[in-house]
This record gives C-alpha cells, sequence and structure tokens, in this order.
C-alpha cells in the first residue's frame, strides 16, 4: 500500500500493473506454465526478462538511439542463444 501510494504521488493516476520480471532459466518443461498461472491469480503480469529485451529494442528501434541499439542487439544475440539452448 505504501509504495503504491508514493507512485501515485509521483505520476498520478490510478491504474497500475503488477509486472514480476522472471527468468525462463530456472524452469524445466511444464513448470513455467504452471507458474504463470498461479502469478495471474494473484493479480500480477509475469513477463520473462527475454519478452522484456525483445519489447525494449523494438521500441527503440524507431529512435535514433544507435549506440543503445547496437548494445542491445549485440546482447539479445548472445543471450538468445544461450537462452535457446537451455529449454
Amino acid at each position: 500500500d505504501e509504495k503504491e501510494i508514493e507512485v501515485k504521488r509521483l505520476f498520478g493516476g490510478n491504474i497500475f500493473r503488477k509486472i514480476f520480471v522472471y527468468s525462463r532459466r530456472i524452469f524445466r518443461g511444464e513448470q513455467e506454465k504452471g507458474f504463470l498461472e498461479r502469478v495471474r491469480h494473484l493479480g500480477v503480469e509475469a513477463k520473462s526478462f527475454e519478452t522484456i529485451f525483445d519489447e525494449t529494442i523494438n521500441y527503440i528501434n524507431h529512435y535514433s538511439v544507435d549506440p543503445t541499439r547496437i548494445y542491445l542487439y549485440y546482447a539479445k544475440f548472445f543471450l538468445q542463444k544461450k537462452c535457446d539452448s537451455i529449454s
């Protein structure tokens, strides 16, 4: 409650989304699906770090921030191979 009050004070508004960012690396098989269902029942949206990362790259792709964009593309290239090999 204290955090929501402070966020309202700083940013205004009454609409909040609770998002839990997690790593897919901690799950095996169907565990991730069960986790997502349990978190959803608590009223929290769960997003993988990889999803947040992809959304960030897509968002800044339209802006002129070349050094940041290049860094993120390199990071995505190296992280994607590791994440895909784990699942």
